[in-house]
Order: structure tokens, then sequence, then C-alpha cells
């Protein structure tokens, strides 16, 4: 129970941290790929989404398939997405979208704390503390606030734990 207590401890910390960036607005590339919703179909459509991330709709089928959800969760139509600009306030449509990348960093901690304690556990240390401090550093690190608060950056992360799940 300690190696859990330890992790829900840092991503309790982790979502602390981030909180701020979930009402954040779109930056840079999302406007392209997501505020315009050029691409992004309505409810009702979730088996054409399915099929064509199973077909290769996109270089990047499923982080394209997540932003679908997310754009479904977040209750949006694409006309709202376009005139996000025009008076419609960000805070509205983007959290799904954070939040969802918030899930992911914090997937990407839990396959680090994984192996991190599994490579403590090597060496004879059954200890908590260099995989809770190794993953606190790595969760809550400046360098690592772009995986949840610029939505494009979601295939970044998204690679990161399946890596770190593939290896822990």
């Amino acid at each position: 129970y300690r190696h859990l207590t330890a992790f829900l401890y840092v991503a309790l910390l982790t979502a602390l941290c981030y909180l701020p960036a979930m009402r954040g607005e779109f930056q840079f590339d999302d406007a392209m790929g997501i505020e315009r919703g050029g691409w992004l179909l309505p409810k009702g459509h979730e088996g054409k989404v399915l099929w064509e991330t199973l077909r290769g709709w996109s270089s990047r089928g499923l982080v394209t398939a997540t932003y679908q959800i997310s754009y479904w969760i977040s209750g949006c139509d694409a006309t709202k997405m376009r005139s996000i600009n025009q008076g419609i306030d960000p805070a509205q449509v983007t959290p799904p979208f954070h939040l969802f990348n918030l899930a992911v960093h914090l997937l990407t901690a839990a396959a680090l704390y994984a192996l991190l304690a599994w490579m403590t556990a090597r060496r004879g240390r059954h200890s908590w503390i260099v995989p809770a401090l190794g993953t606190a550093l790595f969760a809550v690190h400046p360098l690592c606030t772009e995986s949840v608060a610029y939505i494009s950056a979601r295939p970044g992360p998204m690679s990161a734990a399946f890596a770190l799940m593939g290896i822990a």
C-alpha cells in the first residue's frame, strides 16, 4: 500500500499544479486542428470515427480519435469551435481536452513510478521514496507543462505513456 499511497500523493500534487491549465485557451496548432473543427464529426458518427481510425484516418489515427472524443465530451458543435475567437469563452470548450491530456500525463507518471519501483527493488531497496521523488520531479517539472496545457502536444505524452508501459 505504500507505493499506491505514494503515487496517489504524486498524482494529487500533479493535478493541483495543472489545475490552472484546465481553463486555458487553444494555443498555436490547436487552432488549425481542433478549434476550427474542420475534421470533427458531430455525435452520432461514432462508428465512422472508429472505422476511420482503424483504417488510417490520418497519420495519427488514435490521437485524432481522442480529439474527437474530447470534442464530443465538450458538448460543443463545430460552429462554436470555429467562432471561439468571436466571443465564446474558451473555458466552456477546452476543459475536456486538457483533462484528457492530464490523464495521459498521469498515466505516463504511473508507468514511470512502476519502472522506478522495479529498478529500486532489483537493487534490494523496496523503498517508495526514490520512485515517488523521481515521478514527482517528472510530473511537475516545468518542461512537462506542454503535455497538459498545449492540446496539440498530445501525441508526445501518448507515445511516452505507451513506451514506458511497454518497459514497465
